[in-house]
C-alpha cells in the first residue's frame, strides 16, 4: 500500500493508516478507492469526519439511504471478500458550501477484536 495518498482524475485514493485531508463540493458524489489490500485483511473501517455540514460516506455512487450513513463524524465498516484486492466508496455532500473533510480507513485481520 502505498504511503501518500494523492487525487487521480475524479478519484481519492486512500492508504491504510494515513489520515487524508480533502473537499466535497455537491452535487455529484466522489468516488474513493483503496488499491492493493493485504490478502490478510477481512474488513475495514472507514472513519470521515467534517466540520459545520455533513457528509456522507455511501457503498453505492447514488448514496442510498439504506447503503450509507451521513453526518460530521460517520463511518462504514467493508467486509472484503476473499482475494479482495480493491474496496470503492462514494462520498457526497449536500450542503451549499464545500465541505472540508479528514478520513482514515483502518484495516482489521479475521484475528483482530472487533472495534
Amino acid at each position: 500500500v502505498s504511503h501518500r495518498a494523492r487525487p487521480i482524475s475524479g478519484l481519492i485514493e486512500f492508504s491504510v493508516g494515513k489520515f487524508r485531508y480533502f473537499e466535497l463540493n455537491r452535487p455529484f458524489p466522489e468516488e474513493a478507492i483503496l488499491h492493493d489490500i493485504s490478502s490478510n485483511v477481512t474488513f475495514l473501517i472507514f472513519q470521515i469526519h467534517s466540520q459545520y455540514q455533513n457528509t456522507t460516506v455511501s457503498f453505492s455512487p447514488t448514496l442510498l439511504s439504506n447503503a450509507s450513513e451521513t453526518g460530521t463524524a460517520s463511518g462504514l465498516v467493508f467486509i472484503l471478500r476473499p482475494e479482495q484486492s480493491t474496496c470503492t466508496w462514494y462520498l457526497g455532500t449536500s450542503g451549499i458550501q464545500p465541505v472540508q473533510n479528514m478520513a482514515i480507513l483502518l484495516s482489521y485481520s479475521e484475528r483482530d477484536p472487533i472495534p
